[in-house]
């Protein structure tokens, strides 16, 4: 009697054992194509105790940061969670667009699991892209057009290995061109959710590897002045405006304050010695790819800083100090 009772009891003990020794297991990971609004992440699994958070990791090549955002989730032995970065939102998700992501999972007992990394690379579903390439140029187009592809293809090529001379850098990663037939067909791809009334953008370099042209007017110069953009970026890489100033005067950024405090009897500023804090983990920031046409990503490159740089940054830098002392001219002569 007592051997039937100790069977029994391992009998409905054994399941609920088996169970919690499982652990999470992941039954799907498919990201779903939203363009143009952006792409939703979308992860099943099964776990021994309800969730408790789930969180997705993921970067935005080659400008984006890393970054993390707890899913939005459902069910208890079965778990369905999804989110979506939307593009406009703080980030850029464009056609050819890679990220790598991966999921954390946690559940109330403690159980945890990281996924393994992935990419997914987005595309406009709009429209069926061919491609032709030279070098590291990579063209794609749409709707049969070879013949102004190839065209593109040759002034990029060119672009970089002649801007590329007189920049003083040479551009060996993998360079996009999407090539679309009118501005208006481009619009989404660039900016979702339409333009501004009047408005008609004929090219934008969004990411340091991707140039996007409309094929309206001027093609080949819309294409030369996009990758000119690529090239410029790589050519600024590491290369701050302090260490622009150092070169050419040397003092930096607050150097340069301090000869102009100097200048009307003020005091010199210091410095602040106060380090700059780092995220953790659980407050680490929105994926922030570059979204303008001239901006990229600093780097602690420590090599030499190309002439045209300096020059670039120092004719920026006289252009705002001119601004300025024409805003002050104004200023006191509407005061007297």
């Amino acid at each position: 009697m007592v051997a039937v009772a100790a069977l029994a009891l391992l009998a409905t003990a054994a399941p609920r054992d088996l169970r919690a020794q499982e652990g999470i297991a992941v039954s799907s990971d498919e990201p779903v194509n939203e363009f143009p609004r952006g792409v939703t992440f979308n992860l099943e699994f099964r776990a021994p105790a309800a969730a408790k958070e789930v969180r997705l990791f993921y970067e935005l090549a080659p400008d984006g940061t890393g970054a993390s955002a707890v899913a939005s989730c459902n069910g208890t032995v079965t778990v369905t969670c999804s989110h979506t970065l939307v593009s406009g939102a703080g980030i850029f998700v464009i056609p050819g667009a890679n990220i790598t992501y991966h999921w954390d999972i946690e559940d109330e007992a403690g159980n945890t699991l990281k996924t393994e990394d992935r990419l997914y690379v987005h595309e406009d579903t709009r429209f069926t892209f061919e491609t032709v390439s030279e070098g590291n140029v990579t063209v794609y187009y749409h709707s049969g057009r070879l013949t102004q592809a190839q065209a593109v293809l040759g002034a990029a090529v060119e672009t970089i290995e002649r801007m590329g001379a007189i920049e003083q850098v040479q551009v060996t990663f993998p360079v996009k061109v999407f090539l679309y037939q009118t501005s208006g067909e481009m619009q989404p791809a660039i900016a979702p959710g339409g333009q501004g009334r009047g408005v008609a953008i004929l090219g934008e370099v969004v990411y340091s590897d991707t140039a996007m042209v409309s094929a309206d007017t001027n093609t080949l110069d819309i294409a030369r002045h996009e990758i000119t953009h690529i090239v410029t970026r790589e050519a600024t890489k590491g290369s701050t405006a302090d260490k622009a100033f150092e070169a050419v005067y040397g003092f930096d950024q607050l150097g340069l304050e301090n000869e102009w405090r100097a200048s009307i009897g003020l005091e010199p500023r210091q410095a602040s010695a106060s380090p700059t804090p780092q995220p953790t983990k659980d407050d680490r920031p929105a994926a922030t790819p570059a979204t303008g046409t001239t901006s990229g990503a600093e780097t602690s490159d420590d090599s030499g800083i190309p002439v045209v740089t300096i020059a670039i940054i120092i004719a920026l830098t006289a252009l705002a100090l001119a601004a300025l002392g024409g805003l002050a001219i104004a200023i006191m002569k509407r005061a007297g």
